[in-house]
């Protein structure tokens, strides 16, 4: 009896043990890396820091799997056209800066809230020493000039800080993002792309490899006079999928060649991870589809003629042509053998 109830209890524990190991493996297996997970950044704000320059980002660089730290001057803090920023630190209890890659301070009339804090000028001049990466955009990089840690830099920034900037002994650098080791500097037309186009490069963690393009499915429906395109996509990247668009490139008889005649862009489908779009009352004609698959790095695979298609009348249509002298040559051939035989 003894022996039967160990040998229950074993089986038991090793059921238990075998569930454990299982769950352990496939909580591991869905634990996916992401190409910012060990980097760590400051983002440095006080009242009416502007909020699309706060935000936008922040969200790029933490779904890169960046750990952003907000600082600033108290633990609430109001945006210039947004809502409230929450900050998790204050500036002067922030300790052990050489453990963050970056410092980060975006635009706004808070930068003027900034330099006239000496905490802050104290805390950007130590990360600046301690070696980090050092971004701003818009009006920010009048933060560096005050901390008087430009000078025979070139810095970019919004023109009307253009003055500042020189005074500190920097070169004004226009309509670009500014790499200048440690120095990322941009106008705010790049909000979207200082992140990926500047921050990673600076850490040097930029690759140039373009995103994969795993399967596609068109679907070509003629109806009438509604001829329609229906398509889905999927492709990855190791940054991320920017933007999947769709060329279609319609045949031009006279000049025998494709000529672009549609572009759209497919919408992404979060549920499924791929990308749909759909394009309708297409005009009769003989077509080819172009895709580009663009990272969020700005890398692009463009794949030519994956598939091509026919709306209407084949006899109006680019392959007519070939396929007339190619039907008379067969009928002249046949004419031909037949004489022959007689």
């Amino acid at each position: 009896m003894v022996k039967k109830e160990l040998k229950v209890t074993l089986i038991v524990l090793f059921l238990f043990l075998q569930l454990i190991i299982s769950f352990t493996y496939h909580t591991k297996s869905a634990t996916v890396s992401k190409p910012l997970d060990n980097v760590q950044g400051i983002f440095l704000v006080a009242d009416y820091s502007d909020y699309r320059e706060f935000q936008i980002p922040k969200e790029i660089l933490e779904d890169l799997g960046c750990k952003i730290t907000v600082v600033g001057p108290n633990y609430t803090v109001i945006s210039g056209g947004g809502p409230m920023i929450e900050v998790d630190i204050l500036i002067n209890n922030i300790n052990n800066v050489s453990r963050y890659e970056f410092l980060y301070t975006p635009g706004g009339v808070g930068v003027g809230n900034v330099i006239d804090n000496p905490d802050a000028l104290e805390l950007v001049v130590e990360a600046y020493n301690s070696g980090l990466i050092m971004a701003a955009i818009c009006a920010g990089p009048v933060v560096f000039a005050f901390a008087d840690i430009i000078s025979g830099r070139n810095i970019s920034g919004n023109i009307g800080v253009r003055t500042e900037i020189m005074q500190a002994g920097a070169n004004f650098i226009p309509d670009e993002i500014v790499i200048d080791d440690p120095f990322v500097t941009c106008d705010v037309v790049f909000v979207y792309t200082i992140a990926q186009q500047g921050i990673v490069k600076a850490l040097g963690l930029f690759e140039t490899d373009p995103p994969i393009l795993h399967s596609y499915n068109i679907e070509v429906v003629q109806s009438g006079s509604n001829n329609s395109l229906y398509i889905i996509v999927n492709a990855s990247d190791y940054f991320g999928v920017a933007a999947v668009k769709i060329e279609l490139d319609k045949y031009n008889s006279k000049l025998s060649q494709y000529e672009s005649a549609f572009k759209f862009e497919l919408t992404e489908n979060l549920e499924d991870n791929t990308f749909r779009g759909s394009i309708h009352q297409i005009p009769d004609g003989n077509y080819s589809i172009i895709i580009i698959v663009e990272d969020i790095l700005g890398n692009i695979a463009e794949h030519l003629n994956l598939f091509s298609f026919i709306f209407g009348n084949s006899s109006n249509l680019a392959i007519s042509i070939p396929l007339l002298f190619s039907s008379l040559a067969l009928c002249i051939i046949i004419s031909y053998i037949v004489r022959k035989r007689k």
